[in-house]
């Protein structure tokens, strides 16, 4: 049967193009705060409702955007970050593809308020379409605040390939937590339905980054302290690895905070997870046990691709090599400078563990 070929309308294919940017509330949450930061937030408050697809709610004090911007930030393949292809390769932003608001905007409602030059704008959308905008002379201080509600209302069939909620919780969990430990400098103010607001509050002076990744693993249970935390540094040829760890571990990788971060872009390799954990292993943690790891990478921009997968998770560096053997080599030199006493009680264990 011949079939007439048509152009499919554009809020049909921002709708298709969405479930590459915006998987779930969790992807959807990174591209904002991702946008919130590229705009300079200093401070990032997030409320998400109980069943995290009703309501996801994101202020900062970001620079804020003029109104005759704010429908071109909700269009897509509108940017501010990249003018041709080849900036990809000098991104000094997260965001680069002018997709997710876009993206966002067509799978869910959105208010948008947003403060520049002592001018607020207003706007409301459906579908991705603008329904009202409004400008205000304002006192209000520069920032913008998102409210998104009915998240994937339009295309509800998505909503049955979104997991249960304890494990959607938990990848949101994660998304937060990445930003809160490679952004010291932010104030971080998070609140899931009714429950207590978690307060990150920036951090200055020496250590940030450890300052942070004790705040961000302590419990009220369990403080941990600076003695807990192994880190290390290693630099060649441009290329810079700082990596942290807790030294303690247990059983089970579920509930530990285990993260790459590509100049401060996180993203996933399994070959460097698993170098990670087994040299740990050799290390600190009890043969089988885990724990938590932060290793952040920093390379000349054009020494990676980070244009690989629309989630932005997967990084191609020319250099891998050059990062594999920094790891190994920071925890080769950790477990050379251990006391032979400490090595010795390490292996032992790791004997008796194989034995059993």
């Amino acid at each position: 049967m011949d079939h007439e070929i048509k152009l499919l309308p554009e809020h049909i294919v921002n709708q298709i193009k969405a479930g590459e940017v915006v998987e779930s509330p969790a992807t959807l949450l990174k591209e904002v705060i991702e946008n919130s930061l590229d705009s300079d937030a200093t401070k990032i408050e997030i409320s998400i409702s109980e069943d995290l697809t009703s309501n996801i709610n994101i202020k900062d004090n970001g620079s804020g955007i003029d109104k005759k911007n704010v429908p071109l930030a909700f269009t897509r393949h509108a940017t501010s970050k990249i003018y041709q292809f080849n900036d990809i390769y000098q991104l000094t932003s997260f965001g680069f593809r002018g997709e997710a608001l876009a993206s966002i905007a067509s799978i869910s409602d959105i208010k948008c308020r947003t403060t520049k030059n002592k001018k607020t704008t207003t706007a409301i959308l459906e579908q991705g379409n603008i329904i009202k905008i409004d400008e205000n002379d304002s006192k209000e201080s520069p920032g913008t605040e998102l409210n998104i509600q009915n998240i994937f209302h339009h295309t509800p069939a998505r909503l049955k390939f979104i997991r249960s909620k304890n494990t959607e919780k938990n990848k949101i969990n994660k998304i937060i937590d990445v930003f809160i430990v490679s952004n010291p400098q932010v104030t971080f103010i998070i609140q899931f339905g009714e429950k207590e607001k978690k307060y990150f509050p920036a951090i200055t002076g020496d250590n940030p980054i450890i300052k942070r990744i004790i705040q961000l693993i302590s419990s009220p249970r369990k403080k941990i302290k600076q003695d807990n935390i192994f880190s290390e540094k290693f630099e060649y040829q441009g290329h810079q690895i700082f990596f942290a760890a807790n030294k303690s571990s247990s059983k089970g990788a579920g509930n530990k905070k285990q993260y790459l971060l590509a100049n401060n872009r996180y993203f996933i390799d399994k070959k460097i997870h698993h170098l990670i954990t087994r040299k740990m292993n050799d290390l600190y943690w009890q043969p089988g046990q885990f724990g938590d790891y932060f290793c952040f990478i920093t390379v000349p921009p054009e020494m990676m691709d980070p244009n690989v997968h629309p989630s932005k998770t997967e990084i191609k560096f020319i250099n891998i090599d050059y990062i594999l053997s920094g790891i190994s080599s920071i925890l080769k030199n950790q477990k050379t400078s251990l006391r032979p006493a400490a090595v010795e009680l390490n292996a032992h264990k790791k004997d008796n563990a194989e034995k059993s």
